[in-house]
């Protein structure tokens, strides 16, 4: 077994293939070349470094860690790995059962490797993933490095093999699952229906109708924090790619030659997530959203898929179709030098800035649905005071 620093995108090319077979070994669509590679080339931070850590037994790839490395304006320097601020459920990727053996590796090359890190941070990861507890475990030479959380989500899902369809179906509260047949039927009746995109060509159709419908959701609250023309970019790139093999979902709802609502889902090995989406105002009262990704449940179902991971957030709108969840971490593993007490300092904003984001949300959960909407109209006030 051994471990290579690769500092160039061209030398992660012919990894490609394994690379994907462990994204779709471990079901992490997020964790895909075609998502990370896509992401790094349109959207990585301006004078960002590629750090990526290839794991191989004999010819064979055992694991990847595709971090990269940027100074912050603070001056330390945060490894975090490709895909960050886009995505969460982001992590190294090894062959199940070699998560210790990799992770040996992976953090012999990291503790040595220019610039050194200060800090490694995980965002958005399953505490139920071992990579921040076996990277500190193996970092080699002196004491363990530092772990810190800085803030938490709950991270709704629905696992489709605990029961069938009909089941999970008949699960949903009566009234909720009436509101949801009579809307549907309403918007049957004017016409509209469901699309996937299959072909590169509808694909990128429909994510010109995907970002605008996005983009005028979010203009009178300030703007989206997700989706801008690089995103775009990156988007189209990963469409072309995936599309084919339906891991790149596009579901769109149409009445007429009007898209209503469009809404992203990635696949990977039987885990689908949910991305983002967007929707026309106009139609509110029907719910397209809601609609559609009911429609992208159900095709899930039909597919074989084992799990849909409604992304980090407890918003009320993904309890209507979830009955599980997992908690999503943001950490810092902090490798202790002569430098990590400067650095901890240096981190304190922006970690009380993180907390501060959680118990705002861990808040917004416990209002009732008539202080929620009073809060986003004051929100939107404020942003279109600004």
């Amino acid at each position: 077994m051994r471990g290579e620093l690769v500092l160039g995108l061209e030398a992660l090319q012919p990894l490609r293939g394994e690379w994907d077979g462990l994204a779709i070994e471990r079901a992490r669509p997020f964790c895909a070349p075609a998502w990370m590679l896509s992401w790094w080339r349109h959207v990585a931070p301006a004078g960002a470094m590629l750090r990526t850590i290839a794991v191989f037994e004999g010819n064979h790839l055992l694991a990847i860690a595709p971090f990269f490395a940027e100074e912050r304006p603070s001056g330390v320097v945060r490894y975090r790995l490709l895909g960050a601020g886009a995505s969460g459920h982001l992590e190294p990727l090894a062959r199940a059962g070699e998560e210790l053996r990799a992770a040996t590796v992976i953090a012999g090359l990291l503790s040595s490797t220019s610039p050194h890190p200060d800090v490694i941070t995980f965002e958005g990861i399953s505490r139920r993933s071992p990579w921040p507890r076996l990277l500190r475990e193996t970092w080699p030479g002196g004491p363990m490095p530092l772990l810190r959380r800085r803030m938490s989500m709950p991270a709704p899902m629905i696992t489709f093999s605990d029961s069938t369809y009909a089941e999970w179906l008949s699960s949903i509260a009566p009234t909720n699952r009436r509101e949801l047949r009579r809307r549907r039927r309403r918007i049957t009746e004017r016409g509209g229906a469901f699309r996937l995109a299959t072909s590169e060509s509808a694909a990128v159709q429909g994510l010109a109708a995907f970002a605008s419908l996005h983009y005028e959701r979010w203009r009178s609250r300030g703007g989206s924090g997700v989706l801008n023309p690089r995103i775009e970019l990156m988007l189209a790139d990963v469409a072309r790619e995936l599309v084919g093999d339906l891991r790149f979902r596009l579901w769109s709802m149409e009445v007429g030659d009007r898209v209503i609502s469009s809404q992203i889902f990635v696949a990977a090995g039987g885990g689908v997530t949910y991305w983002l989406g967007g929707f026309d105002e106009e139609w509110a009262a029907y719910g397209p959203s809601i609609q559609t990704v009911w429609a992208a449940i159900e095709h899930a179902w039909a597919c074989g898929d084992q799990r849909m991971d409604m992304g980090p957030g407890g918003q009320e709108y993904k309890y209507l179709f979830a009955r599980a969840e997992e908690t999503v971490d943001w950490i810092d593993l902090i490798p202790r030098t002569l430098r990590s007490p400067i650095t901890r300092l240096r981190l304190l904003p922006e970690h009380l800035g993180m907390q501060l984001t959680e118990a705002r949300h861990n808040a917004s959960r416990r209002l009732s649905q008539k202080a929620r909407e009073r809060l986003k109209k004051a929100m939107a006030r404020i942003h279109r005071g600004r």
